[in-house]
């Protein structure tokens, strides 16, 4: 159990293509979209863009950085926009509400510098 009254917002990036190769070899999410700029532009975008679940990590490192790994109950998320290369993504979260022994934290992952989310979801804690 842990105490807490506000969460700490957290910066990550940039996006690298190392980074998307890293996640690509990592998870097996081999998809040319994040690997092939030539699939990329097939599908509409510009470039490669990151791996939705590579956004998720960076959602992992932030709830870990102000909560115990332990304490984690659940994460939900729903993908929002494409997180393109060289992106600087912020986390930043506020309670939603606090029942029993559990905390319900609502999350958005925005795209530094604009007011594109990205990512958008609750983590559910347990809190003193």
């Amino acid at each position: 159990m842990f105490d807490i009254t506000t969460v700490p917002a957290a910066a990550f990036g940039p996006v690298t293509r190392a980074m998307l190769a890293d996640y690509a070899a990592a998870s097996g999410d081999n998809n040319p979209l994040h690997l092939s700029d030539t699939a990329a532009q097939q599908a509409g975008f510009h470039e490669v863009i990151a791996q939705g679940m590579l956004s998720m990590a960076f959602v992992g490192r932030w709830v870990t950085s102000w909560c115990p790994l332990h304490a984690v109950q659940s994460i939900s998320s729903r993908f929002t926009a494409p997180t393109p290369l060289g992106s600087h993504l912020r986390c930043e979260g506020r309670i939603r509400s606090v029942e029993n022994d559990s905390l319900t934290v609502d999350y958005t992952v925005t795209l530094e510098g604009s007011n594109v989310i990205t990512l958008k979801g609750a983590v559910v804690v347990k809190a003193d």
